[in-house]
């Protein structure tokens, strides 16, 4: 492996999660990648006029999920879909719809958990804010219509904070000894966001709408932090990286890489997609997570709109077509960490900088299986890329991926991979160098099909 051509793709990687803090912000990075290549946006209410060798995008109308792909010359009945998909959330902060709060002479915002995070480590960070706001459309006062669909008119707008608006203090070990040894935190009572000591609450709001260029006449909002912290690359050896939100942007960023690589040859025959999801940890059941009807439909259309379907006589079978296809589900696997032994099955202890990592999980946990592991154990070995094997203790519970929904959605082959990292869920996660390139090629040969040059 190239040690140039490795810290060329870290580099590429800090700079896309420096724009990344938000779903919304993935989508909107993710989106302008690909118009730099060349992909051409679809309009979910019209007619898509797909040609063969070109390539195109869609985006969920709330604009936390995106798909792309590449059009191959062959009949989808036959060859179904190439998929990597990967999920654009990741355990974090959200603010709720009433989050103003003053305490004594203290400006403080109450949010709300997403998902599964590791509480204490997001104490003495400091925060930014981004997202979406969103604010009704009205003309002399009074609420403006669509003409087709009846509905309320509105304005969004992706928002960011430029610093860090808040931080969430850590009580003092002088005012509980115990903090050391118990004292679990509560996140309703002990992680209100400090922001200002010197605002009313009306003061306040203004100025937390000015820090994201808003004045206060906001609507609705999805609005959430994350550290405002720069991801780094660490040790002696500068091998590792660390930083927030690596689940599960770094195989987002994988697959987008492997996507504008393999798409550059318009003569690919096979048809390949990257699916980013929302609210993968959360469940995915939403108007555009893995558990929606989002992506199989744009599968379909897809195959309905190919130039081959449109010349055959009836439409093709969704039934053929899936069972052709194979799913590759990325997300981060848990590393072996070397002061909790114990947490990890002896003999499934993946290692940072050592390649890929399959999931397997008896009770389905992970939606891989002996057929879909060779498969993939054989794209690693025409890469030339290690592989390593993911097994959780039998007495500790397994958590999941999109691989299962989505395996069950389309009925495909489907397997689920990561790459290893220390910390999950943690606000600050480490994961290895050298195995974001090993994915990238790996990822690249599964579209293409072929080995690298």
């Amino acid at each position: 492996m190239s040690t140039s051509k490795s810290q060329t793709l870290v580099d590429k990687y800090l700079k896309f999660q420096e724009t990344c803090v938000s779903p919304f912000h993935t989508v909107q990075t993710v989106k302008n990648s690909l118009i730099q290549q060349g992909f051409t946006e679809l309009s979910l209410d019209s007619k898509w006029n797909l040609d063969i060798g070109e390539k195109y995008f869609i985006r969920h109308r709330d604009k936390k999920t995106i798909l792309a792909f590449y059009l191959g010359e062959q009949n989808l009945e036959t060859t179904g879909f190439k998929i990597i998909a990967a999920h654009t959330d990741s355990p974090t902060l959200k603010m709720k719809l009433n989050p103003w709060k003053q305490n004594k002479d203290l400006s403080l915002i109450c949010p709300q958990t997403h998902g599964s995070l590791i509480y204490r480590t997001w104490l003495d960070q400091p925060l930014k804010v981004a997202g979406m706001v969103y604010k009704i459309k009205k003309h002399q006062g009074k609420v403006l219509f669509d003409s087709l669909s009846s509905l309320p008119k509105l304005d969004s707008q992706l928002v960011a904070s430029d610093h860090a608006v808040g931080i969430i203090p850590e009580l003092a070990i002088h005012l509980d000894r115990n903090k050391n040894t118990s004292g679990p935190i509560n996140p309703e009572t002990q992680m209100d966001i400090l922001c200002s000591t010197s605002h009313s609450q009306e003061n306040f709001i203004k100025s937390f709408w000015s820090s994201l260029g808003q004045n206060d006449d906001v609507d609705g909002f999805d609005l959430t932090f994350s550290p405002h912290f720069k991801h780094q690359v660490v040790g002696l050896d500068q091998s590792l990286i660390i930083g927030p939100r690596h689940d599960d942007l770094a195989m987002s960023f994988v697959g987008l890489e492997a996507l504008l690589k393999a798409s550059k040859n318009n003569k690919n025959k096979n048809t390949f997609v990257l699916g980013l999801l929302d609210a993968e940890e959360t469940g995915s059941q939403t108007a555009s997570g893995a558990g929606s009807a989002f992506f199989r439909d744009c599968l379909l259309n897809i195959s309905l709109n190919h130039p081959r379907s449109l010349k055959e006589k009836s439409p093709p079978d969704p039934v053929n077509i899936f069972s052709n296809s194979y799913l590759i589900s990325a997300d981060m696997a848990h590393a072996f960490h070397p002061s909790h032994q114990s947490k990890h099955d002896t003999n499934h202890r993946p290692m940072l900088n050592q390649g890929l990592v399959v999931k397997e999980n008896t009770n389905d946990r992970y939606a891989t299986t002996g057929e879909t592991h060779s498969m993939f154990k054989a794209l690693c070995q025409e890469a030339s890329v290690p592989l390593q094997n993911y097994v959780n203790r039998q007495d500790m519970g397994c958590g999941s991926t999109i691989g299962p929904i989505l395996a069950s959605q389309l009925g495909c082959n489907t397997v689920d991979v990561g790459l290893a990292m220390l910390g999950m869920h943690s606000s600050m996660e480490t994961m290895g160098c050298k195995d974001l390139d090993y994915a990238a090629k790996v990822f690249e040969v599964f579209y293409r099909g072929s080995r690298l040059n």
